[in-house]
């Protein structure tokens, strides 16, 4: 694929997809802003966590990410005392172990098409339309950056997802520049 070309959407996302997406990431997962003063623009970042895998594994084939595994653990149990000794009742403690996790993120210009698309579905979507237009306002439109804005749109519309209006601007077809020699 030459530079410049987009890949046609294979096909369109499902609404029923889309809903349950929205509904995952509603019940168990994180929608945040980060205004950080290092970064230039406004960072927004889409996060689910949990010990049901598949789950995680549909979300980022939908998405086109990788899945992130953190293996189960125990915990350290050297500095807790027996119930006797501190609990004025008997009860059961909470195991020590931590099962394995999986998680899905998406971030920068691949969380605002995200989120483009699940706003018909989300329940809460208060200051989301600003979110969304802001980070769009925010990105490169050319230049240092703008290879992975337009190489996550075109990921996530060769897998069916609607790209929202000014994420990646009309091509603009220039000159080619002469080369310059050494003299």
């Amino acid at each position: 694929m030459s530079e410049g070309t987009e890949p046609v959407a294979k096909k369109k996302m499902s609404p029923f997809l889309l809903a349950w997406m929205a509904g995952v990431i509603e019940m168990k997962g994180k929608i945040r802003r980060i205004d950080n003063p290092l970064r230039k623009s406004a960072h927004l970042v889409l996060q689910v966590q949990s010990r049901h895998v598949k789950q995680i594994e549909r979300l980022c084939d939908m998405t086109g990410v990788m899945v992130r595994i953190t293996a189960a653990k125990t915990l350290e149990t050297a500095s807790r005392r027996g119930c006797t000794e501190h609990c004025p009742e008997p009860h059961v403690h909470v195991s020590p172990e931590l099962p394995q996790m999986a998680c899905w993120a998406i971030t920068g210009a691949g969380a605002v098409v995200v989120l483009h698309n699940l706003l018909p579905y989300l329940c809460n979507t208060e200051g989301m339309t600003n979110w969304i237009d802001e980070v769009i306002a925010m990105l490169p439109k050319s230049g240092r950056g703008f290879a992975a804005v337009r190489n996550s749109a075109n990921r996530l519309r060769a897998l069916g997802w609607a790209i929202p209006d000014g994420l990646i601007p009309p091509e603009v077809e220039t000159e080619p520049k002469p080369s310059v020699r050494a003299a």
